[in-house]
């Protein structure tokens, strides 16, 4: 026959599955909502540098130019200020310009971005586009689940020792409370009262009838 599970035992699971199932929940919403976040943050940045690019081409006016060289400088130096790759191409497709970003030694991200630019000399259209932006989300991402994870087992252990022993001792001295207000009210009880009550009461009868008798000697 299993030797049965104690009260204090029982709690302990029961409190130790309920934090895990919240720091699951938890851990389940941070896996969803943060990755979305962080790819809309790195390619808002894309944007920006992209319109950032236009502002500057427009105000050089380097693509009406037919300066390949002093275009290939520009977008050098906003790669390096930006930390993006950038490549120029006409509405056929073809390459006018870019430049692309040595290993900064920082984790890059894959989201691309196109911005359409000013008009170039015989293109009619130019688009840019821009990728190998600093991926911000990486980092943050890892950081944040180890937390969840150092952060759910702390639940875990505290649920299971801490809240779960109070209350067993809550428990027991509950039940102790019933078990004796149990005794009081049983007959057996009540008449053992009785009887102790009328024994001290004949008790103190005697001996007040001894008292009288050597008063009156």
């Amino acid at each position: 026959m299993s030797k049965p599970i104690s009260l204090k035992t029982r709690l302990s699971r029961e409190y130790a599955g309920i934090a895990l199932l919240t720091a699951l929940l938890l851990g389940a919403i941070l896996a969803v909502a943060l990755p979305p976040f962080f790819t809309q943050l790195e390619i808002t940045y894309l944007q920006d540098a992209g319109r950032s690019l236009d502002a500057r081409l427009r105000e050089t006016r380097l693509l009406e130019q037919d300066d390949t060289a002093a275009l290939q400088a520009e977008l050098q130096q906003f790669a390096q200020v930006n930390r993006a790759s950038v490549r120029l191409t006409d509405a056929s497709g073809a390459v006018i310009a870019e430049y692309t970003l040595d290993d900064t030694g920082i984790q890059v991200s894959d989201e691309v971005v196109t911005q359409p630019l000013g008009p170039g000399t015989g293109a009619g259209f130019v688009e840019a586009q821009l990728s190998g932006g600093p991926d911000v989300g990486s980092g943050i991402l890892t950081s944040i689940f180890w937390a969840w994870a150092i952060a759910g087992s702390l639940a875990v252990a505290i649920a299971a020792r801490l809240y779960s022993h109070r209350t067993a001792l809550g428990l027991d001295a509950c039940r102790w409370r019933r078990h004796a207000a149990w005794r009081q009210g049983r007959p057996e009880v009540q008449q053992d009262r009785t009887q102790a009550s009328q024994r001290r009461r004949i008790t103190h009868s005697q001996e007040k009838e001894r008292s009288d008798v050597r008063k009156d000697g």
